[in-house]
């Protein structure tokens, strides 16, 4: 090992290049980089109205997010084909009970329908924390009373 000139430590050695039979492919994967070690599943959610007469359902769940978005596709590749402009008509009637073959829960507004991707951890059925009961809570809690902020009228 060679030293560094005017000292007493000698000189730490270059570091090594990784060898190209060390390399994992996986690293340069196109799939996202979970933080978290907690399983994710993938709903394909069906929407359709607007404001407070938006209706929402879920259509299936799946454990790889581009399963999901092949589906989310499909329907709406599907609805577009089948849609027409008066669902209260025989054909709309048709078209809807075309599509509810593929998902159960749809229904159609004058908005249209649409159909997203969301995200949700999956538990294995056990709560990370302990369950609140009785003895866990205050003794105003436990014993069920409740004070309510509203003052009645008299």
């Amino acid at each position: 090992m060679a030293q560094i000139p005017g000292s007493s430590f000698p000189t730490p050695p270059p570091p090594k290049a990784p060898k190209m039979s060390e390399h994992n492919p996986k690293d340069l994967s196109s799939e996202p980089v979970r933080v978290s070690e907690t399983p994710t599943i993938y709903i394909v959610q069906g929407t359709t109205g607007e404001y407070s007469d938006r209706t929402e359902w879920l259509v299936r769940a799946f454990t790889r997010e581009q399963d999901a978005k092949d589906e989310v596709g499909r329907l709406t590749h599907l609805w577009m084909g089948l849609r027409c402009e008066e669902t209260w008509s025989e054909e709309g009637a048709a078209a809807e009970a075309e599509m509810r073959k593929h998902d159960p829960g749809f229904c159609v507004d004058y908005t249209g329908t649409s159909w997203r991707v969301l995200e949700c951890p999956l538990s294995d059925g056990f709560s990370h924390s302990p369950p609140e009961d009785a003895a866990t809570r205050s003794d105003s809690v436990a014993e069920g009373s409740h004070q309510s902020t509203l003052k009645e009228d008299k």
